[in-house]
């Protein structure tokens, strides 16, 4: 590879120019130079720069040398300086080398003439360098102490071994210390014990690895020692040999992001924990219809003895406890029927006050404190009334060894104020009402897990762990939301939000019962699946003078309605049959015959799904377990109503059986 100089001569002798030029041409230099012979034109020359050195004469008549070197330095030019004289200037030669001319020589002698000028040469190349970098490091810097001070995030730059050597002033508002007070302190010092050790490995990552891992979720201790959780993003620092000679950090607050997550896995949770409920509690209640239909059906019998009639009570009283748990099963998992109604909540609320000040303790203290702006809302005020009083009990429990104040407060919220985590924001204002009390409170854990199902923390025997799983299915129901504050040894505070603008056409309850003749001689079809609900249903028919076909599934019921179809005055049918629904089977028959009464008992139908049937043409809905009497009642009702609705049809004269 060809070497090249560019040479700037400030001389009036060529020469001297020969002689140099030749010199660095049989050392194998390709020389580039220019010939300045004025002051004016060195100035000119050096301002285009690009010069790998400067050739002076040390006795130009008009330009004295230390002149040509003070009007050189004022360029702020890092190349080597060069005088050339003969040895009658050597004195003034001396004087500008002091000043910071490179080197000397006498004009014809230039025998080390290469080496010192391929030594002078790379020492300012090497120089140059050298203050572009740090040019370019200070630069850096600058911008690096700028973002770093104007950014919401926590910035730090670590010795490999985690001592901090800078922190952002973020530092004061996220963590409550000055900069100065962390500078050299221990980083992994801030970070929450459980999580240090996770952290010092992946610092130790960075350093040892020299790449970027993924962020770390972890938390980091403010002032008063309370962990904030933070994603850290840790990056090597790289130095001029290639090794990691720092660690920088950049860490978000991710709290706020965190809770919701957190809220929405509870929600998910808590839906699949509401769909699980639902299955098992609609099974139960094929199990609970045959207890307590048998259980009636005893106590129904003329010939049963007294102490057979106290066991079949005893029976029934335990079937109905277990039909109450399977209600509140439903009413947790949103699959009970909800009947709504214009609710006035100060006047209920009210109510319930005066009651829990007749029945609480003396020791607890009820305080009220009622918005006389809230209007009605949409509401079921059965549900309300439970959902109040399921938290008032717990509020009771909570102060039951030392007593204390329970508050209850209404007020009405714009939608705009209702908390942040509550993303689902209806156009409408918010009735709101907050149950304080005064009781022992409970830790973050505890009140993370209180609607879940089964949850409790009272003795066993002392609770079923569903009242507060009832409240966020009723809650839920309501289109509404529920926030609970709880720290221990401050109390719970519990606050619903019920949205004013519900839609006044919400779907309302099963049919009134009206007592009906129970008996009849009509012609029915029952399809059932479990032959214990089939049997009692069945005798239940029979004994009142029914007469009726059974069938255990869709396939066999179309077979018996089409021989006995014109003697059929009311086909009775469960929903979850196998392989055919009870709505399926319902159109089947109406294609036969479009008049058909048709009944479908089950443990629970979506509102929506039960309004397409009533729609459809399906006479009813039973719901389980029910009860003999109101079985009777309901189907002889049915069946008058359809005598009257058709003369002359299947429907024949009641009974008085």
């Amino acid at each position: 590879m060809v070497k090249s100089l560019s040479i700037l001569f400030l001389e009036n002798r060529e020469e001297d120019v020969r002689l140099v030029t030749a010199e660095l041409e049989s050392a194998g230099y390709l020389v580039r130079f220019r010939l300045s012979e004025s002051e004016a034109d060195f100035a000119v020359a050096l301002k285009e720069g690009g010069w790998d050195a400067v050739f002076c004469d040390g006795a130009l008549p008009d330009f004295p040398v230390g002149e040509a070197l003070r009007r050189f330095r004022e360029f702020g030019v890092d190349i080597p300086f060069m005088i050339i004289a003969d040895r009658d200037c050597e004195t003034e030669a001396l004087k500008a080398m002091n000043h910071g001319a490179a080197d000397f020589f006498v004009a014809g002698e230039l025998a080390r003439l290469v080496p010192a000028l391929e030594r002078e040469v790379r020492d300012s190349r090497e120089r140059r360098k050298r203050s572009k970098a740090e040019t370019a490091l200070r630069e850096s810097e600058e911008r690096y102490r700028l973002l770093a001070e104007c950014t919401r995030d926590l910035v730090g730059l670590h010795s490999v071994e985690g001592n901090l050597l800078y922190i952002s002033p973020s530092v004061r508002e996220l963590l409550g210390f000055e900069p100065g007070e962390l500078i050299g302190t221990d980083f992994f010092e801030r970070v929450h014990p459980e999580d240090r050790v996770r952290v010092r490995e992946e610092f130790a990552r960075v350093a040892s690895e020299g790449e970027t891992v993924p962020s770390i979720e972890c938390r980091l201790l403010r002032r008063d020692d309370v962990g904030i959780w933070f994603e850290t993003l840790v990056q090597p620092v790289i130095d001029e040999s290639g090794n990691v000679s720092k660690l920088q950090s950049s860490s978000r607050e991710v709290a706020e992001r965190r809770e919701v997550e957190q809220r929405f896995r509870q929600v998910q949770k808590m839906e699949s924990l509401g769909n699980l409920a639902g299955g098992i509690a609609h099974d139960f209640n094929n199990i609970l219809a045959v207890i307590n239909g048998y259980s009636e059906l005893i106590l129904s019998l003329p010939e049963a003895d007294e102490q057979v009639r106290k066991f079949a009570r005893e029976i029934s009283r335990s079937g109905e406890r277990a039909s109450q748990l399977v209600r509140q099963i439903l009413t947790f998992a949103r699959k009970t029927n909800t009947t709504f109604g214009t609710v006035q909540l100060n006047d209920l609320l009210g109510n319930v006050c005066d009651l829990l000040e007749e029945t609480f303790p003396r020791s607890i203290s009820i305080s009220r404190s009622f918005d006389r702006s809230l209007g009605p809302i949409q509401a079921d005020a059965q549900q309300i009334s439970q959902v109040l009083m399921n938290l008032a009990v717990n509020s009771r429990d909570a102060m039951k060894d030392s007593g204390g104040t329970l508050s209850v407060v209404t007020e009405r919220l714009d939608a705009s104020k209702l908390p942040g985590e509550f993303a689902r924001i209806a156009d409408s204002d918010y009735a709101c009402i907050r149950i304080s009390d005064t009781g022992c409170g409970m830790d973050k854990e505890v009140s993370s897990r209180i609607f879940e199902p089964f949850f409790t923390t009272k003795d066993v025997g002392e609770g079923t762990g569903l009242g507060l799983a009832v409240v966020y299915g009723i809650l839920q129901n309501h289109c509404g939301y529920v926030d609970v504050q709880s720290e221990p040894g401050t109390g719970t505070s519990i606050t619903l939000y019920f949205p004013t603008a519900l839609s006044e056409n919400a779907p309302g309850g099963d049919i009134s019962r009206s007592p009906e003749p129970p008996g009849g001689e009509e012609t029915l079809l029952l399809v059932e699946d479990e032959v214990l609900v089939a049997e009692w249903l069945r005798w239940s028919l029979t004994q009142k003078g029914y007469r009726v076909f059974w069938a255990m599934n869709g396939l066999d019921a179309m077979k018996i309605y089409a021989h006995e179809g014109k003697n059929i005055s009311l086909v009775l049918s469960d929903h979850g049959l196998p392989g055919m629904s009870g709505w399926e089977l319902f159109g089947k028959l109406k294609q036969s015959n479009p008049e058909v009464l048709f009944v479908i008992a089950t443990g629970y139908l979506d509102p929506q799904l039960k309004q397409g049937m009533l729609e459809s043409g399906i006479a009813d809905f039973f719901n389980k377990p029910f009860k003999r009497k109101d079985l009777l009642n309901r189907i002889r009702r049915l069946l008058d109503l359809e005598r009257q609705r058709v003369p002359g049809g299947k429907g024949v004269e009641s009974t008085g059986s």
